[in-house]
Formats: structure tokens, sequence, C-alpha cells
């Protein structure tokens, strides 16, 4: 992960965090919040994975409206009950990832080292009437303390850390109008955050909506 990679992150990230920032969007009945889809990868712009080292870290993939929802590691047995009723109160192991942002994006969810283990990605949109997400299962292999160095795992979280505050003093104060082209569920005055690698990196709200 060299500077340039850091920087096309940071640019990516930008945009996205400007199409949330304040949305000019035609009207729509206000909506709970969704990821419309994941899956669990191996690096920030990484393809679906069904295995991975404990020794690295892991990211999701996901798409989703303005709102975001949470994401968590859970049991791949947990069953799906279909009535929203899933959260991510208490993750199967790590914290709670907050996405928000519209659109598709990687997000570090966990850093090295990962409990071994079979596992998959929830995706809670955060009300009962909002639909809970599952990615496909993934297994997190052992490995030996001789033979599973995190250190380069670690140091490539901390990069991928710094280049998300350096977006959030960037942003700072920052306003924006923006055109959607497809029908965003939103109203006025709702606050959002913006969380990376399960930290708060930014906030704000939308102030208008444009017809």
């Amino acid at each position: 992960m060299g500077c340039d990679g850091r920087g096309f992150r940071v640019r990516r990230a930008i945009l996205a965090v400007c199409c949330a920032l304040t949305l000019v969007a035609t009207c729509a009945p206000a909506a709970s919040a969704n990821i419309g889809g994941i899956f669990p990868t191996d690096d920030d712009g990484g393809t679906a994975i069904e295995d991975i080292s404990a020794g690295q870290n892991l990211w999701a993939f996901t798409t989703s409206d303005v709102q975001g929802g949470d994401v968590c590691v859970v049991p791949a047995s947990l069953p799906d009950p279909g009535d929203g009723s899933l959260n991510c109160l208490n993750p199967a192991w790590g914290s709670s990832n907050r996405i928000i942002g519209v659109g598709s994006s990687w997000t570090l969810i966990e850093v090295a080292p990962l409990t071994p283990g079979h596992w998959k990605l929830l995706a809670d949109g955060g009300s009962r009437t909002s639909v809970d997400v599952f990615s496909n299962d993934f297994t997190v292999e052992p490995c030996l303390p001789a033979e599973c160095d995190t250190r380069i795992s670690q140091e490539a979280a901390m990069r991928y850390k710094a280049a998300a505050g350096e977006m959030a003093i960037s942003l700072a104060g920052m306003k924006a109008t923006v055109k959607l082209i497809t029908k965003v569920a939103l109203v006025e005055q709702i606050r959002f955050a913006i969380r990376e690698g399960g930290k708060t990196v930014g906030a704000g709200v939308v102030t208008k909506i444009i017809e």
C-alpha cells in the first residue's frame, strides 16, 4: 500500500462523504437504514474470499444507502429469522462497525490477529423494519505463533486509519450540494457518523433537500 494507493482511497472516501453530507434528491418516503450487499475480503479493493489466515486483516465490501448500517462478525451457523431483528450489539468477536455512504466501499472490519473458526458477516440495517444481510461463510485459519507475523497487517491497518484521519481533517467544516442519479430515502436534519476501522472519522447532517 503505497502513497498513490492511499491517495486514491482518500479521494474515493471524500467522494462518498460528499454524497452523504448535503444531499439533493427527489422526494421519497423515509425508510430504514439498509446495506444491500456484503462480502468478506482480505484487502482494500479485494474480492470475495472463503478462507483467510488469522494473521491477516479482515475487510468488508458493502453497498449501502445514505443511512447505511452496522457490520460485525457472527457465527456461520447463525440463522436469519427474516424479520430484521438481528443486530451487532454482541458480535461473535471483534467490534461493530458503522457503514455509511452512498454506493459501494471497502471497510477495515478487524485487525490481525483474527479469531480462528467458521464465520460470516452480518449487515444490520438498524431497525426491525430494515433488511438484515449475511455475507458468504468464511473460515479463519489458525497459524502458529512462529509462523504468524501480524506486523505487516497491523502496519497496513495503521496506514489505512491514518489516511482516514487525514480525510476527516480535510473535510472539517465542509459543505456540499450533490445531485443524485437515483432516488434515496432521506429526511432533512438527519445526522450521521462516518466509521472506518471501528472508529468515528467524520460526522455531518443533511441540511436541505432540493426537489
